[in-house]
């Protein structure tokens, strides 16, 4: 059992799938790893061991009834999307299930988004700001570190030198590998576009260097988001994987606005997507123009 102490997320996923171990037995196993170096290392704050085994229980019982929920899903932890977005999805799974394809629902990202948001913020940092004063760089640093909480890929690279430049593409290689791990068992990988559909212009409040600020925050459904997380959270971790994509639209929300799916490839295999992408394509229900007029101004 020690070897389970060393598999990924991803493979100890893979095991409880092909019932080698149960989710009950994983769990088991890594509460006792807990409790033999927790009080050494202190490394876990605190946890709730109770709903860890529920949680590992239920899962065992959806496996056994042929439900498998695996390693992301119809929406990214602390960034829901709108409920338009998540029936439509659901929707178009059943009618994707409906013609013999098989499709499994995650429950955790393949990859650790956060540090794919801020190493894209701080990739772009480098390329965009790379002549801007260290002085300067320092203090919009300073000013700056209130938006990384809520927008990690406003993060900059500090300090910005060749070294550290090289580290973020480290980063951004272990994130690559991470997130073709996951892909090896599929043949696409379905998410969102961005959190809502589309929404009236909002106007920027500032500009930061190259960098537009929208102070107001962008409503999805009753939950207020920054503007930026709710538009671009979703298509930023494939401009870190650098994973082709093709954007389709699925269905649409109460307005008539048009609701779309990415169909996330696997690198290098973009003949491979578009194949694929034309067969989901072929099930999408026909184009239409929203009912909104536009008056001329």
């Amino acid at each position: 059992m020690n070897e389970l102490t060393y598999l990924t997320a991803t493979e100890l996923g893979t095991w409880i799938r092909e019932r080698k171990i149960s989710a009950e037995e994983a769990t088991r196993h890594i509460f006792k790893r807990i409790n033999s170096l927790n009080g050494k290392v202190n490394a876990i704050v605190a946890y709730d061991e109770k709903a860890a085994f529920e949680a590992a229980k239920q899962a065992d019982k959806e496996i056994g009834e042929g439900i498998y929920r695996g390693p992301l899903h119809e929406e990214l932890p602390g960034y829901p999307t709108s409920r338009a977005i998540r029936n439509q999805l659901r929707r178009f799974v059943k009618v994707l299930e409906q013609q013999g394809m098989h499709v499994e629902q995650v429950t955790a990202p393949p990859l650790d988004v956060r540090k794919a948001w801020e190493t894209w913020g701080k990739m772009i940092d480098a390329e965009l700001n790379s002549t801007t004063p260290t002085l300067m760089r320092g203090l919009a640093h300073l000013l700056n570190m209130p938006i990384y909480r809520q927008l990690p890929t406003a993060t900059m690279l500090i300090p910005l030198t060749f070294k550290n430049y090289m580290r973020v593409l480290t980063v951004r290689e272990q994130l690559i590998r991470s997130f073709e791990q996951f892909m090896a068992d599929c043949d696409l990988f379905l998410c969102p576009v961005s959190c809502t559909t589309a929404f009236p212009h909002m106007e920027k409040s500032k500009m930061w260097g190259y960098k537009p600020l929208y102070t107001k925050p962008l409503y999805v459904d009753e939950n207020p988001q920054n503007y930026w997380a709710a538009t671009t959270f979703y298509t930023n971790l494939f401009n870190v994987t650098g994973s082709p994509v093709v954007t389709m639209p699925i269905g649409f929300d109460e307005q008539g606005l048009p609701i779309g799916i990415q169909c996330v490839g696997k690198r290098w295999r973009d003949r491979e997507l578009l194949q694929r992408a034309s067969t989901l394509y072929a099930t999408c229900p026909e184009w239409r123009a929203p009912a909104i007029s536009v008056e001329p101004h």
